[in-house]
């Protein structure tokens, strides 16, 4: 069965991602995994042994409780709706973003989903590391819901193209996906100076998916912007989107700029933000294998 992992800390920001993951482990058919991750302060980690296990047991005792909580209110939601989501739990002790990389390659989700705000908790602890990281390491498509998106019913998808050679694979994906939603998808690339080429590229891409364009549930655009960032904004206000989807791109040698794209849109959007991972294939190339790996610290 596939899965949905869906970290949490109990928040109201959490409980308000919960309010978008459930209707798409419905529709997608998917098992919920709730997932949280303890970590001790660094003060604590000085303490006794025993004390250590005292505070660790407690903390795992208050987790357990408020996993059991999730886990019924999934099972009401599913029982108001007449549906099955089957559920289960993680917990863990470590660092969120080991901890939830680890439960993805074990899991290998359909989506991880997370909530998101600047302020408290978990939430400031990703926006200082821990998202940035999934948003660069994750290799599964990565659910970004902000504390204050409110419109659970997607019916509206924007995948913002970087016209790349993993547009398409990724457009497969979201069709199925809004085909499961009963949602249309808009595919747009944004510039600020547009290239005939950008043109050609997106030509290309139509004559993949005519049925889809047919039955008017792709729409395929380019457009100019004053700034990358603007454009989208711009279009997501004008095409009434519920969800922005993306493509973080792993290569070292795009603009710093644009491959912060994604971080930069998940700081200040208010809808969902779905992240995919570029492929990138491992190179033989010594100076790339740096480059890589010169990218991952910046």
């Amino acid at each position: 069965m596939r899965n949905i992992l869906f970290t949490t800390d109990f928040s109201d920001c959490a409980n308000n991602a919960l309010k978008f993951a459930l209707p798409l482990a419905d529709y997608l058919r998917c098992k919920i995994y709730f997932m949280h991750s303890n970590q001790l302060p660094a003060v604590e980690m000085q303490m006794a042994d025993i004390l250590i296990a005292d505070v660790m047991d407690q903390k795992n005792q208050q987790a357990i409780a408020a996993l059991n909580q999730l886990k019924f209110r999934t099972s009401e939601y599913a029982f108001q709706h007449n549906v099955d989501i089957p559920v289960d739990h993680i917990l863990s002790i470590g660092f969120p973003a080991e901890e939830i990389m680890k439960a993805a390659e074990q899991l290998k989700p359909e989506l991880v989903v997370a909530g998101t705000t600047g302020e408290g908790g978990f939430i400031k602890f990703l926006f200082g590391s821990t998202t940035t990281h999934l948003i660069k390491s994750l290799n599964y498509p990565l659910l970004l819901v902000p504390a204050d998106a409110n419109n659970t019913s997607i019916k509206n998808i924007a995948y913002a193209a970087g016209l790349e050679s993993d547009d398409v694979t990724i457009i497969e994906k979201l069709l199925t996906m809004c085909a499961q939603l009963q949602a249309r998808l808009f595919v747009f690339h944004v510039d600020k100076v547009l290239k005939e080429s950008d043109y050609d590229l997106m030509a290309d891409i139509n004559k993949k998916f005519p049925e889809a364009i047919k039955k008017n549930s792709l729409t395929l655009e380019v457009l100019q912007g004053k700034s990358i960032i603007d454009g989208i904004d711009h279009y997501l206000n004008d095409r009434n989107i519920d969800m922005l989807a993306m493509t973080h791109h792993r290569k070292p040698f795009l603009d710093l700029f644009d491959r912060k794209i994604p971080q930069k849109m998940a700081k200040h959007s208010t809808i969902p933000l779905l992240i995919y991972q570029e492929v990138v294939k491992i190179s033989n190339n010594i100076f790339l294998q740096w480059l890589l790996l010169l990218y991952h610290k910046v």
